[in-house]
């Protein structure tokens, strides 16, 4: 199929047009929440860690991560199962779990600020954080509220994730090739 002369001019510029709206965007500079979550020194099988947000009513509205591969263990992490089962049918748990964060080891997340219509820093959301180890303890009240203020920190718990640090920082640009 052999183009016209004028075909040949409207393609560079069709992709200029679907392009300009991506790249004023990344000028506006995108932010992330870039965490780290630490989990403490232990023993035994290593623990389980749902990161979901909610609004500041308490409704689920996105998990974030399932630490965790092992399927058959998600029934734990009992708060963050209530909250997502209504919402999240089949989450797709390919997307949003990870390994499981072992025994003094810490695991990164990073998460776009704004995610279609949601701005998670517009003060009426929380970062939800729960903790359980097979046969152990089981923390689900670690709470980040996201204020209009946030800047970041880190935030301590009592759970077997002993603090979770958080920056907002402006997203990575992509490379130029």
């Amino acid at each position: 199929m052999s183009l016209t002369r004028q075909t040949r001019w409207m393609l560079p510029a069709l992709a200029a047009s679907l392009l300009l709206p991506v790249l004023a965007a990344r000028a506006d500079g995108d932010r992330v929440l870039q965490m780290t979550f630490a989990v403490r020194n232990g023993s035994g099988d290593n623990p389980m860690v749902a990161v979901w947000v909610e609004s500041a009513e308490g409704e689920f509205v996105k998990t974030l991560r399932v630490f965790s591969k092992t399927l058959a263990y998600h029934r734990d992490l009992t708060a963050w199962r209530f909250k997502s089962k209504a919402s999240e049918k089949d989450p797709g748990y390919d997307a949003i779990t990870g390994a499981t964060i072992k025994w003094g080891r810490q695991a990164s997340l990073t998460v776009p600020v704004k995610t279609g219509d949601r701005d998670l820093l517009d003060g009426s959301y929380v970062l939800r954080i729960e903790s359980r180890k097979f046969n152990g303890q089981h923390y689900r009240t670690f709470k980040i509220p996201l204020t209009k203020e946030f800047a970041g920190g880190k935030f301590e718990d009592a759970g077997y994730v002993a603090s979770v640090e958080v920056a907002v920082k402006d997203a990575p640009k992509p490379e130029a090739k």
